[in-house]
C-alpha cells in the first residue's frame, strides 16, 4: 500500500518531465499541503472530494498497482480529476442532460475536454495512460485520445483507424466531427455533449471505456483549486448562465434556400385548418373612413367634419399573415446556427422582420442581426420559454428550428395546445424518429421535417 508520502514524491517527480513546470511545481506546493492523499478498495479509478478545510484524493488500490506506475501518468489522473471542478463539469447541468440515461453522454464530453486541458497545458505529447487505456479503432475510445499532430494530419489516420475497426464512413466521419469539436475548436461542454449524443444514438452503441475519476453528477464544485481557465474564456464550462449573452457565430451566414423550412413557414401560415389566415378585430388606425376617436367630437360637435379619424375600426389585422419563427442558440445547437440563420434570410419577408432566438429564455433578433451572425443566448436550452413567450403574445402558429434537445413542463405544452396553438418543428442534428426518444415537441407539431 503506498502511503501518502510515496505518492506525493512520485507526482512532484513527475512534474520535472511536464509542460510548464515551473508554474505546475508552484500550483502543487500550493495544492498538496491541503490534500490527504490515500489509497482506497472502493474508488474504481481516482476521486477528490474537499473535507472540511482540506481536499482528499483517492486513488483505487487496483487501477493505482496495474495502470499507474508511470509517474507521469500518476500526476495525469490527479490532474485530470482536478480539472472536472477547475472547468465545472457535472455541476449545474443543463435539463436534457440531467436524465440517468445521458450520464455516460455527459462523462465522454467532460473527459474530452479535460483531457484536452491537461494535455495542452501539461503533457503537450500526451502520456502512456490515454495511449494505453483508449484504442484508436474504437468509436469512443478514440474521442479520448489527444491528437499527435495539427488537425489536418490527424484528420485521415483518425478516419482510417475507425474504418479498420469496423465503423462505416459516415460513422467515422461523424465521430470526426466530435473530436474536431473536442479539440481543436472552441466547443462548450453542452454543445460538444450534444454531438456525443448523436453519435451514441446513430452508432447504436454502448459505452466500452473506463472513465477516469469521480463522474458523479450530483457532486459540489470545488472551491479554491490553484489553476484557473482564464485562457478558455469560458468554453470548457457547462454552456449556460443566469443572463443573456451576446455573440456571434464563428461561420459567416450567407442566403440559402431550404425546402423543408420553406414548406414548414407555408403550412404555419396558410396550411392550418384551425385558424384562418386573417382574423377581424378593432385596430386603432387613422383613416377618413368614420370613426371618431376622442379627439374628434370637440370638430364634429363645431360642425366641423375632420379630415382624418382616429378611432377605432372593425378591420382585419395582419398579425399571422407572418411565421412566428423560434431559432434554438443554446450550446448544443452552435454548430447549425450560421446555417439556419442563412435558411431564414433566404425566406425575408414571409417570416417578418424579427426572430425569436431562445435558450434557457427568448429574445428578439432582426434579419440584419442574423445576417451578421448575431446570436443572444444564456447557452442552457428548455423550450418552457418558447411556448410560454408564445402563450404571452397569443401566437397560435409557430415554427421551432432546433436539435431537439430540451425539456417542457406538462402543463405549458397544454395550456399552448387549449389556446388552439399549432406547432411545426424543424429538426437538425437528429431523425424524427430519434427526437421523439430525446424530446417532447414531435408528438406536439403537427408537422416534422429533418434538414440533412
Amino acid at each position: 500500500m503506498s502511503t501518502r508520502d510515496e505518492l506525493e514524491a512520485r507526482i512532484l517527480k513527475a512534474v520535472r518531465g511536464c509542460a510548464q513546470p515551473d508554474q505546475l511545481q508552484a500550483d502543487l506546493d500550493l495544492f498538496l499541503p491541503q490534500c490527504t492523499l490515500a489509497v482506497s478498495s472502493k474508488v474504481p479509478t481516482a476521486c477528490i472530494r474537499r473535507s472540511g478545510g482540506r481536499y482528499r484524493i483517492e486513488f483505487g488500490d487496483a487501477f493505482l498497482r496495474d495502470s499507474l506506475q508511470d509517474d507521469r501518468d500518476l500526476l495525469f489522473v490527479l490532474l485530470h480529476e482536478a480539472f472536472h471542478h477547475v472547468l465545472g463539469h457535472l455541476v449545474g447541468l443543463p435539463p436534457w442532460l440531467r436524465s440517468p440515461r445521458m450520464q455516460n453522454v455527459a462523462n465522454i464530453a467532460a473527459d474530452i475536454l479535460v483531457n484536452r486541458a491537461v494535455c495542452e497545458r501539461f503533457f503537450p505529447g500526451g502520456v502512456p495512460l490515454l495511449a494505453r487505456m483508449y484504442d484508436r479503432k474504437s468509436l469512443i475510445g478514440s474521442l479520448l485520445r489527444p491528437p499527435e499532430g495539427s488537425m489536418k494530419t490527424t484528420m485521415g489516420p483518425f478516419l482510417a483507424n475507425l474504418q479498420a475497426g469496423g465503423a462505416a464512413f459516415p460513422l467515422a466521419y461523424m465521430a470526426w466531427d466530435v473530436y474536431q469539436a473536442g479539440w481543436f475548436q472552441q466547443s462548450s461542454f453542452e454543445a460538444l455533449a450534444g454531438m456525443v449524443r448523436s453519435l451514441v444514438v446513430a452508432a447504436h452503441c454502448a459505452c466500452d471505456v473506463t472513465f477516469l475519476g469521480d463522474h458523479r453528477p450530483d457532486r459540489e464544485r470545488l472551491p479554491d483549486l490553484p489553476w484557473g481557465t482564464e485562457d478558455e474564456d469560458g468554453a470548457f464550462g457547462a454552456g449556460q448562465c443566469d443572463d443573456l449573452e451576446e455573440d456571434e457565430t464563428s461561420d459567416p451566414v450567407e442566403p440559402a434556400l431550404s425546402p423543408e423550412l420553406a414548406l414548414a413557414v407555408k403550412r404555419a401560415l396558410i396550411e392550418d385548418p384551425n385558424h384562418p389566415r386573417r382574423r377581424t378585430a378593432f385596430t386603432a388606425v387613422t383613416s377618413p373612413v368614420f370613426s371618431p376617436g376622442r379627439s374628434d367630437w370637440p370638430s364634429l360637435s363645431m360642425g366641423f367634419w375632420p379630415t382624418l379619424f382616429h378611432g377605432p375600426r372593425f378591420d382585419t389585422s395582419d398579425d399571422d399573415l407572418r411565421a412566428h419563427v423560434y431559432i434554438d442558440v443554446s450550446g448544443s445547437f452552435d454548430a447549425f446556427l450560421s446555417r439556419v440563420y442563412g435558411l431564414i434570410l433566404a425566406l425575408g419577408d414571409e417570416v417578418g422582420s424579427t426572430v425569436h432566438l431562445f435558450s434557457n429564455q427568448v429574445a428578439d433578433a432582426t434579419l440584419d442581426e442574423l445576417a451578421r451572425g448575431l446570436k443572444r443566448t444564456t447557452g442552457g436550452t428548455d423550450f418552457d420559454c418558447v411556448l410560454g413567450h408564445a402563450l404571452e403574445h397569443r401566437y397560435r402558429r409557430i415554427v421551432i428550428i432546433t436539435d431537439g434537445i430540451g425539456e417542457l413542463e406538462a402543463g405549458v405544452g397544454e395550456a399552448f395546445q387549449a389556446l388552439g396553438g399549432s406547432l411545426y418543428l424543424l429538426l437538425l442534428g437528429a431523425d424524427e424518429g430519434m427526437a421523439r426518444l430525446w424530446s417532447p415537441l414531435p408528438e406536439m407539431a403537427k408537422g416534422v421535417w429533418g434538414i440533412e
